[in-house]
């Protein structure tokens, strides 16, 4: 009797250690881990993408970096680029541009250098097998390249590039390493904002169009070639400005020219100038806002003459 008191005392606390060692096991593994706030930087060194990407990325935690000066226009970012210093670049997650059209302000490469798990996206022709791309044109003349066309003035062109980025931001932020909250909540948030994009882009495609049916506009010039793709998205005959000014019918000039410009002082009555913003600089209100307010100052103008367009006022 006395030897068995004496042997219970070791068997218990041998006992208890175990116990409480599974326990604070099991506490352990039951504990949830501690997550962090996920965050994905995106870089660019296109202004019209620039514009695009902070809308659809707008309240997530997907932020758009962008390179250069926001008064540089895209025709000055090349020559920017290969100024700048290898060393001077960011460090980023995914890279967005239209380098399979404009390959002279594509970034990828340099990013690269700093992050060999860069990601890129070409918002021009999707990376995919079949992937979607953009329309451009036929130039007129072989002195016009693709390469100097706006082609995101057309909006089915617009509606295909947000669509190629929320594929991929989507993907991205599917097969990170945030949390299943996380990437449901942001991918929710992608698609909020794209079907707000889509419907915007839409609407303004179709106020163009009852627009220039209301105005009897019958033919269609832009001043410079670049602009060539929002002539397109107009479906009329596109045609020099000296053949419409040599007609009686009705015509529509597209410019991005400041109004007053000397150019313009001598048209005749019949032909309507419309003042755009073609998104050549990373600047002014949200990218559906100022397709609004370009698509507006057509609607505005009451007889044929010059209209007040918003670029020159809002946005310039």
């Amino acid at each position: 009797m006395p030897c068995t008191k004496f042997l219970s005392m070791p068997v218990f606390m041998l006992l208890f250690t175990y116990l409480s060692a599974c326990s604070t096991t099991n506490e352990v593994k039951n504990r949830e881990p501690a997550t962090q706030d996920y965050s994905l930087k995106v870089a660019t060194a296109t202004p019209v993408v620039a514009s695009m990407a902070k809308e659809l990325t707008d309240n997530t935690p997907i932020s758009i970096v962008y390179l250069p000066p926001k008064h540089y226009s895209i025709k000055r970012i090349p020559a920017w680029l290969k100024r700048q210093n290898i060393d001077s670049y960011p460090s980023v997650d995914a890279v967005a541009g239209i380098s399979s059209v404009w390959p002279q302000v594509s970034i990828y490469p340099i990013l690269r250098s700093h992050n060999i798990g860069v990601i890129p996206i070409d918002m021009a022709n999707a990376y995919m097998p079949g992937g979607e791309r953009v329309a451009i044109t036929p130039p007129s003349s072989s002195a016009v390249s693709y390469a100097q066309r706006y082609f995101w003035l057309n909006p089915a062109n617009a509606l295909i590039m947000v669509g190629i980025l929320h594929r991929d931001l989507t993907s991205v932020v599917q097969q990170s390493n945030a949390d299943r909250q996380q990437k449901h909540r942001i991918t929710e948030q992608l698609s909020v904002n794209l079907t707000h994009i889509t419907k915007s882009l839409r609407t303004s495609q179709l106020t163009l169009d009852q627009a220039l049916v209301a105005k009897d506009i019958m033919q269609v010039a832009v001043s410079t070639p670049e602009l060539s793709e929002i002539g397109a998205a107009s479906l009329l005959p596109l045609f020099p400005l000296e053949d419409i000014k040599a007609s009686d019918f009705p015509g529509l000039f597209i410019t991005h020219k400041k109004r007053g410009h000397r150019s313009l002082r001598e048209l005749p009555p019949h032909i309507l100038v419309w003042h755009i913003d073609d998104f050549t600089k990373n600047k002014g209100p949200r990218f559906t806002k100022r397709w609004k307010i370009m698509i507006q100052s057509l609607v505005d103008a009451q007889a044929i003459g010059e209209i007040n367009g918003a670029t020159n006022g809002a946005m310039k």
